[in-house]
Parts: C-alpha cells; sequence; structure tokens
C-alpha cells in the first residue's frame, strides 16, 4: 500500500552479509579510483573548477559574498591562482592539447582580483568544507597545484563517508546506491571543487536522516534540506520524498516543514540571481569574453518571457530534451573534465548495465502509486533544473536551453530507475558481476583521463 516506503526501505536486505559488505567495498573503490582520478586531472580542468576555487579563497578571506567592482563580479584572492588558472588554459576545451610540466615556484601570495561571476552569489554553506582547508594552506604558507589536490581530495572523503553512512543505516538498495555513487560521471564530480560537491553530500545526509531507523529530531531534516535547496533550488521535489512516510513516523506539520521551509531556499536564490547577476553587456568588456557569460542572458527578462508565455517555454523544453537524453545519459555514466571527455563506449556499457543490473533486480518493491511519486517529484526536478538553466545561460526568447548536462540530476538518477516497472531475478553472485562491471567502468575512465591529457 502506499505509504509503505519507509517500511519497505527499512526491511531491505539486512541480513544478507553480502549486501552489508559493499558499504566497504565502496570505500575501497571509492578512494582508489577517485584518488587517481583527483591527480591524474590537471589543476582547474573541472567543470567551473577555477571559479569555484576563486570563491573558495575569497571566503576564507572572510567575504561572504562576491564583490562586484568596475563592472566585474568577482574577488581578491591569492595571485599564485590566477597565474595557474594562465597556465592550464591552454588544456580547456582543447582535445589536441597535452599537460606539459609546470615549472613557475607559485610563491606569489599577494592578492589580485579574479573574476567568478557566476558563483559569486551562491551561499557559502556549500563552500563551507574547501574554505576550512584552504585557509589551513593560507596559515602554513602553501600554494602551487598540491593545494588544488587537498581541496579535490577534501570533496572526495565527504562522499565517501556521507555514501557510507547512508549504506551502513539504511539496508535497502545497497547494490544500486553502490553503482550510483560509483558511477564514473559522479566519481568525476566528487573529485573536483566544487559547491556540487557540497551538495550533493547535504542529500545524501538528508535521505540518511529521514530514513534511518532510529528517528533523528525534526529540526536537523529541516535545516538539511534548506541547507541543499539554498545552493541547488532545483533540487528542491526530492523534500516531497518525506510524503512518502507513513503518518506515524512524522507528524503532518513537520513533513510540511520540511517541504515549505526548504521551498524559502529555492525563492532566496532567484532573488540573490536578480540583484547579484551581471548581464554580457553591462559586465566590463575587457574581461567578459574570458568567462562563461552568454551574450543577451538576463534571468530577470527571461523569467517574465516564461511567464508571458509558459507554452512557448515548454516548447523549448521538449525540442530540448528530445535532442540532449542521449548525450546527458553518457554524460551521467562517464563524463569527466572540461569539454566533451568521456568513457569509451565499452566504459559507457559497463557502467549502464551494472546501473540497469542494481536497479531491475532490486529486491525491495514499492506500490505503483509510490513509484508515480519517484516518476513525478524526478520530472520536477528536471523542469526546474531547465527552468533555471534557461534563465542564467540562454538568451531572452531562446528556442533551445543550453547548459543541461548529467551532473544536475544525479540525485533522480536512482528515483528513476526505481520507478520502472521491471522485475527480473537476480544472477547467481549479482554482487561480483556488478563489482566487476563498475571495476571496468572505472578503470576505462582512469585510461580515458590518461589518453586525454597526457598520450
Amino acid at each position: 500500500m502506499p505509504g509503505n516506503f519507509i517500511n519497505t526501505w527499512m526491511r531491505g536486505a539486512s541480513g544478507d552479509r553480502e549486501e552489508s559488505k559493499l558499504s566497504y567495498w565502496f570505500l575501497l573503490a571509492g578512494g582508489i579510483f577517485g584518488i587517481l582520478l583527483i591527480f591524474l586531472i590537471p589543476p582547474f580542468q573541472n567543470p567551473d573548477e577555477p571559479a569555484h576555487t576563486f570563491r573558495v579563497f575569497h571566503l576564507a578571506e572572510g567575504h561572504l559574498q562576491g564583490t562586484q567592482l568596475a563592472d566585474r563580479s568577482g574577488g581578491y584572492v591569492p595571485a599564485w591562482l590566477i597565474q595557474l588558472d594562465s597556465s592550464m588554459r591552454y588544456l580547456r576545451n582543447h582535445p589536441e592539447a597535452r599537460m606539459h610540466p609546470l615549472e613557475q615556484d607559485w610563491q606569489d601570495h599577494s592578492f589580485r582580483f579574479a573574476d567568478f561571476p557566476n558563483v559569486s552569489y551562491y551561499f557559502p554553506v556549500g563552500y563551507l568544507p574547501f574554505v576550512l582547508v584552504a585557509r589551513m594552506t593560507e596559515w602554513l604558507g602553501w600554494s602551487g597545484p598540491g593545494v588544488i589536490f587537498l581541496l579535490r581530495i577534501t570533496g572526495l572523503i565527504l562522499w565517501l563517508m556521507s555514501i557510507f553512512w547512508l549504506m551502513q543505516a539504511v539496508p535497502m538498495g545497497r547494490l544500486l546506491t553502490f553503482v550510483v555513487a560509483l558511477l564514473p560521471g559522479t566519481l568525476a564530480v566528487v573529485c573536483s571543487i566544487s559547491a556540487d560537491v557540497t551538495s550533493l553530500v547535504l542529500v545524501v545526509l538528508w535521505l540518511t536522516l529521514m530514513l534511518k531507523k532510529k528517528a533523528v529530531r525534526s529540526e536537523w531534516l529541516v535545516t538539511v534540506a534548506l541547507l541543499f535547496t539554498l545552493q541547488r533550488p532545483n533540487w528542491w521535489p526530492l523534500t516531497l520524498l518525506i510524503l512518502l512516510q507513513p503518518q506515524s513516523v512524522r507528524q503532518t506539520w513537520i513533513k510540511m516543514a520540511n517541504i515549505l521551509i526548504p521551498l524559502l531556499g529555492t525563492m532566496a536564490y532567484v532573488v540573490m540571481i536578480r540583484h547579484e547577476f551581471i548581464t554580457y553587456s553591462n559586465y566590463n568588456p575587457a574581461f567578459r569574453d574570458a568567462l562563461q557569460i552568454n551574450p543577451g542572458v538576463d534571468p530577470q527578462a527571461q523569467l517574465s518571457y516564461v511567464f508571458h508565455d509558459p507554452q512557448f517555454f515548454l516548447h523549448a523544453l521538449f525540442d530540448t530534451w528530445l535532442d540532449i537524453f542521449g548525450p546527458v545519459t553518457r554524460h551521467l555514466v562517464g563524463k569527466f573534465g572540461w569539454g566533451a571527455n568521456y568513457v569509451s563506449w565499452y566504459g559507457f556499457a559497463a557502467g549502464l548495465f551494472a546501473l540497469i543490473l542494481a536497479a531491475s533486480t532490486n529486491r525491495d518493491r514499492f506500490h505503483r502509486l509510490e513509484k508515480l511519486g519517484f516518476l513525478w517529484i524526478a520530472v520536477a526536478v528536471v523542469l526546474m533544473t531547465s527552468l533555471i538553466l534557461y534563465l542564467q545561460w540562454n538568451p531572452v526568447g531562446s528556442t533551445y536551453i543550453h547548459g543541461i548536462n548529467g551532473r544536475y540530476l544525479i540525485p533522480i538518477l536512482p528515483l528513476l530507475l526505481l520507478a520502472i516497472p521491471w522485475r527480473f531475478h537476480q544472477l547467481p553472485r549479482q554482487n561480483m558481476v556488478v563489482g566487476i562491471l563498475m571495476a571496468m567502468a572505472l578503470g576505462d575512465l582512469i585510461i580515458q583521463v590518461y589518453v586525454r591529457y597526457y598520450a
């Protein structure tokens, strides 16, 4: 019956010793392949990594928001960071370029203004773990690529520990969690310096607190939900999962608080864009062409356009997703670095087959209304993601939505898979089969990273 979502989740496979070992295998595989990935991908070669790193060091100096100066948006950061970014730009979006030794000493600790307009209005909480590490490196006088690798390790540790706790606390769906959390595309995201890492960790933390057997204080649930929606407002529909809990577990007002209070985070994000975003035409001409600011983009005017003609937006949404469904799927499974860098087709096939195998043979059963709930939430996330990117990245009245990629959809991947009504029996030694497939996919990821940057 609907409403038994938590009971189903709690039953899980808690008695299966092989299932209970998956969390430790996850730590081992994630640690090994994650560390390899961190040190193989050159500094600032992950999406938006320079901007996120600049924001981290700006926050480390005590500035909660970016600074607007001379029609620019950013802040003062250590000069060696800007030098490192300049020395690595030749690799970005140039697939023929290869990494060469870095010979600078990176000892310039003076401060210079750096542009990071697309992240200057992000709420600081998403950067907090990185800020603490950055502050420590500044206190120790460290600089250079090693600091970038250390910050990446911080994100990886957060991801490994959050998923480990989820798999330990929630018996159900461990194999699917194992696969989604270790997909090459997922691992590439969490091994970068980005607010997205902390946002994903907060989503996992919220799910763990909601699903674990021992109830937690409702204030914790509301706070964590608010924090991840402040960072990623397009993930607000995930809070609706709490409605699938039995009435006896959470009172109605607590459920409503977990939905409505995080909605304030979504609204706050929209307000920040409205007040902090500098359009291409208003940005300093000497710097705007080197940044990820598209001509014709005006979030406030675009939002008015959508309200005036929602049918036009929905038509653009439908046409865009018909075109990008395949590329986004490939992105989710095996995208890495900045630009069109993917695992090979055999690595993609291995990861995709592991994902389908883990989902299609899942032993836990949900009512069809719960499956519809999963699907509705996933569709709502896709709709909100598309709308926000339409506002931030596309000219007013655009007939196509540019900027949609797989990393924004990682949290809804399990929901989409659980919503599919498949009924397949598990294979003999299925965990081992899935583990081998994931090892193939991750091994191919490491090979492709090496070929892209060094071969």
